[in-house]
């Protein structure tokens, strides 16, 4: 919130919206005066009454053409900012402050323009551009001076905020021992799963860090391409390559060493950024460097071998002896019903339980890549995970055509 006072983008926005001739605000900025909060403190002491007089006679000090409604509105301003100052000195106080405070749109706009031309040759538009929560994010580690990990899937875009936008919910809130009405603030997520998702939500996050100042996008972008070479690196015998979620693993044991370091977001006296290489140098040590290790292919069992202990009819566990003259067995565990003969290769395979009303509309259990899809979420009832995300009970996905909806909304999808 701090951000709203100490913009001077916000200061010119204001300036032109209360209608103050340009002969006073270039009279003020030729005194220093750029920001709503050092203009608070130009004229008196803030929470006190302002005298109409002594400051028609200041006002006529920094600009002896002033005219008198160019002061009157002048002091509406000086107003404003004194009264928008105290309420953040109160709400410091009084507030825990945990959640992450919008950025004003003039301030975020111009710190967008200047990444834009800083970053000449990087596309930042489309599914390149931050979305606004991942930018308040990064700006309130930066007011608060504490680092914290962003994941992959909160690094979202903002086409995928405006197509995932939804009407926000109502809840109770206690503040300075009076319950207020407030809207309820849902983290959105994006799907992280392949490599070129996790891909652009590290780089989306590398824009955000160096509109934050924190980070350079170019020093995270090299921090990005030393983690993805682990994908190209052979692996020796009998192991297999480094997957992405040892990626996104290594990622996260990085950022947790540099916090336990306790390396700051803000520039150090020196006007260095600790990030820029800290990071890189938490990539390279051995605790990180261990969770991409290649891991050992798993051994190929044999079918009568991994049915050695399984539930097959004739006797074993979950065998039904009513069911064994039509062929059918029960999986106590699952409490489903599968057939152990296939045509053409006589082998058991075990289907998970479709309920009625997914199976009508044509639904399945499972992705054609074998991910497990999530049956309250077909029906519209978990709100656990974003849409296209997971959740413990399997992927947030339409059960008919995999897009990222539910399967009751395949018609109008």
């Amino acid at each position: 919130m701090a951000l709203l006072l100490d913009s001077e983008a916000q200061f010119d926005l204001r300036i032109s919206e209360c209608k103050v001739p340009d002969n006073i605000r270039d009279a003020l900025k030729a005194n220093g005066i750029t920001t709503l909060a050092s203009l608070s403190y130009s004229f008196g002491q803030p929470g006190q009454v302002i005298d109409q007089d002594a400051f028609a006679a200041w006002a006529r000090s920094l600009e002896p053409r002033a005219t008198l409604g160019g002061v009157a509105n002048l002091r509406r301003l000086v107003f404003e900012s004194q009264t928008q100052l105290l309420a953040i000195l109160r709400d410091q106080v009084t507030s825990a402050d945990t959640t992450a405070r919008k950025i004003p749109q003039a301030e975020r706009e111009s710190r967008m323009n200047l990444v834009r031309q800083r970053l000449t040759g990087v596309l930042v538009s489309g599914s390149m551009e931050p979305g606004h929560s991942l930018l308040d994010s990064v700006m309130h580690m930066v007011d608060k001076n504490q680092l914290k990990y962003l994941p992959p899937e909160r690094c979202v875009s903002r086409v995928h905020e405006l197509t995932s936008l939804k009407a926000p919910d109502r809840m109770l809130d206690i503040e300075a021992n009076k319950i207020v009405v407030k809207d309820k603030d849902e983290k959105l997520e994006v799907p992280a799963h392949t490599s070129l998702q996790v891909l652009e939500a590290m780089k989306r996050r590398g824009i955000a860090l160096d509109f934050g100042d924190c980070m350079g996008f170019v020093e995270h972008d090299a921090y990005v391409q030393a983690l993805f070479a682990h994908l190209h690196r052979e692996p020796p015998p009998g192991y297999q390559r480094c997957t992405v979620a040892q990626l996104v693993s290594a990622d996260k044991e990085a950022w947790r060493k540099v916090i336990e370091l306790n390396v700051k977001p803000k520039r150090d006296h020196t006007g260095a950024r600790p990030l820029d290489h800290q990071l890189m140098a938490a990539l390279t040590s051995y605790e990180v460097s261990f969770t991409l290790i290649p891991l050992p292919m798993k051994a190929k069992q044999d079918t009568k071998e991994r049915g050695a202990g399984s539930e097959r009819p004739g006797g074993g566990k979950g065998f039904d002896s009513k069911g064994a003259g039509k062929g059918k067995w029960q999986n106590r565990q699952k409490g489903s019903w599968s057939s152990p003969y296939q045509k053409g290769k006589g082998k058991s395979k075990w289907e998970p339980r479709i309920p009625a009303q997914i199976r009508d509309l044509g639904g399945t259990a499972t992705t054609p890549a074998g991910k497990r899809i999530c049956f309250d979420f077909s029906l519209g009832k978990c709100s656990i995970a974003a849409d296209g995300a997971e959740c413990p009970k399997g992927l947030h996905v339409c059960a008919k055509c995999y897009g990222p909806h539910a399967l009751k909304d395949h018609n109008s999808a």
